[in-house]
């Protein structure tokens, strides 16, 4: 951050983006750096306001009904810097009348830089609104607070499923179940990895088992392994 003079006035602090190799001088390797997380839009209605409320304390039987859509965009800003942003539409609805609806598209700017494509797209498909996703909840949340109805606190969201969903649809078919291991071990501990047929889950000329080895954990800031 830095103040500016302009004609006599210092204007108020502004971030200052910088490349990842401007950054930490390593170019070449595998970065992925968060420098910034915002909000960039928000909104509450509750349009039967106050009616709404002496509803529900009328009828305490009354359950209503949430409904929640989640949406994502990146965009590329150059530089090895991404927008990503997350939006979650929070519609909670009584019967037929619609209690509250919550609105919040969650930002972030990542520097993501020496990846390949397909792990480019894991880490702005998976990782990211993994870690927007609590911000976003938290407005959420006070937002409903706030709009006089009880606290409403989202549940966690597999964002690594469904990016994996995503692809698995992008590549066609894959009706069958998606085969998996867990195994805990020390760093450079061999993992084996089942594999089968992506829409047949019973074609035996296809099951086969992989064995992969890291010899060195992942770097702090990613946390994660996609294979």
């Amino acid at each position: 951050y830095e103040m500016v003079p302009v004609t006599g006035v210092q204007t108020c602090a502004l971030p200052i983006f910088t490349t990842l190799d401007q950054a930490n001088g390593q170019a070449g390797q595998p970065q992925l750096v968060l420098q910034k997380i915002y909000v960039k839009d928000v909104s509450f209605e509750a349009p039967n306001a106050p009616q709404i409320f002496q509803e529900i304390g009328e009828n305490e039987q009354a359950q209503p009904q949430v409904q929640l859509n989640l949406g994502q965009s990146a965009t590329d800003l150059g530089g090895d810097l991404y927008e990503v942003v997350l939006s979650l539409t929070l519609t909670c609805t009584l019967g037929e009348r619609t209690a509250y609806l919550a609105e919040v598209q969650q930002a972030g700017v990542f520097g993501i830089a020496g990846f390949d494509a397909a792990d480019r797209d894991g880490v702005i498909g998976s990782y990211c609104p993994n870690l927007l996703f609590p911000y976003a909840r938290q407005v959420i949340s006070s937002l409903v607070l706030e709009g006089g109805f009880p606290p409403f606190l989202l549940q966690p969201i597999n964002f690594d499923a469904l990016f994996a969903e995503q692809q698995r649809r992008a590549a066609g078919g894959g009706e069958a179940v998606i085969p998996s291991n867990v195994k805990l071990g020390a760093v450079g501990a061999s993992i084996d990895l089942p594999l089968g047929h992506k829409d047949d889950p019973w074609s035996f000329d296809h099951f086969d088992t992989m064995t992969l080895c890291i010899p060195d954990g992942p770097k702090p800031e990613i946390g994660r392994a996609h294979v």
